[in-house]
């Protein structure tokens, strides 16, 4: 048998076919679309983590405070701003930014890193980081600190709860005011946790509110921060400030005992904001959560 030498053979194209090629895209196309919302779920989650975290470091931060001031809170709503001369609002940033390097590093919540015009919300931080910004304006306008505007310490996704502190407080109520860092219940006593403004004072039924109706739920997740600029009466329910969709229907706090704990949102009405605070009842939680669907029992 004799060879050709200048036989020459066709080979079979190995490469994809065009219907292969729209499979194979289909096929991952159909994976990200199961992966994905896992892959952000677990993102969220890990925020909530560093949320919490940040939340420790506070009670840390609060804990040298009060060691150094004989056990008690610093005073709210006394100062009179030299340049704005109105009372001045949000004095725990100054208070304890001394007592941290890392303090700037935990204003904000991993979920609430931009920022607005002012109040902040569920994914927005209140306050601005530049001076010049409209939220930081805003705040300055409003009696805050225009040192602490100029000095870039102006802004957070966290507020403290202003029962706390000292003095008469923002109340006028002495009596309610916590004042310091010693007691009964302070387990159940929040500090500073998830809100979109520096501070919350919610009054409880009985106290200052016989109705209630400052401590409603908000009918939508979002409401606090799209009245805030223009509606006024907005500001007065407090637990807008704190009932907000930031981490899967849970709140992140730190505790006067020290602990952090992520709260569920309805049992925020629970805790033991002030000394005369009272959780509502069965009847008015009925009341406070009335057409209220987007938070989970």
């Amino acid at each position: 048998m004799i060879c050709n030498s200048n036989r020459t053979f066709k080979q079979k194209n190995k490469g994809f076919t065009l219907v292969e090629l729209l499979v194979v895209i289909s096929i991952i196309a159909l994976l990200l679309a199961v992966l994905m919302p896992a892959l952000q779920k677990a993102r969220e989650q890990g925020k909530a983590v560093v949320s919490l975290s940040n939340t420790k470091q506070w009670n840390t931060i609060f804990c040298m405070y009060a060691t150094e001031n004989n056990g008690k809170f610093w005073e709210d709503y006394l100062k009179i701003d030299p340049v704005t001369k109105k009372v001045q609002q949000g004095l725990w940033m100054e208070a304890l930014s001394k007592y941290s390097q890392n303090i700037d590093k935990i204003r904000l919540c991993p979920s609430a890193t931009k920022f607005g015009n002012g109040p902040g919300g569920a994914k927005v931080a209140w306050g601005g980081y530049d001076p010049q910004s409209a939220g930081a304006k805003f705040l300055v306008a409003m009696g805050f600190s225009a040192q602490d505007a100029a000095n870039h310490k102006l802004y957070g996704s966290y507020g403290v709860n202003l029962w706390i502190t000292s003095g008469a407080g923002w109340g006028g109520r002495p009596d309610c005011q916590w004042g310091s860092a010693s007691g009964q219940y302070t387990a159940s006593i929040p500090m500073i946790g998830d809100a979109t403004w520096f501070g919350v004072h919610p009054t409880g039924n009985g106290t200052f509110d016989p109705m209630g109706s400052y401590m409603k739920a908000p009918i939508n997740p979002d409401e606090f921060e799209k009245q805030a600029l223009t509606n006024n009466s907005e500001w007065q329910y407090m637990m807008h400030r704190v009932c907000i969709p930031r981490h899967n229907q849970k709140a992140n706090w730190g505790f006067m005992d020290g602990s952090s704990r992520a709260i569920p949102l309805r049992d925020l009405w629970n805790l033991k904001w002030h000394r005369k605070y009272q959780s509502p009842t069965d009847a008015e939680k009925a009341r406070i959560f009335k057409n209220v669907k987007w938070i989970k029992n």
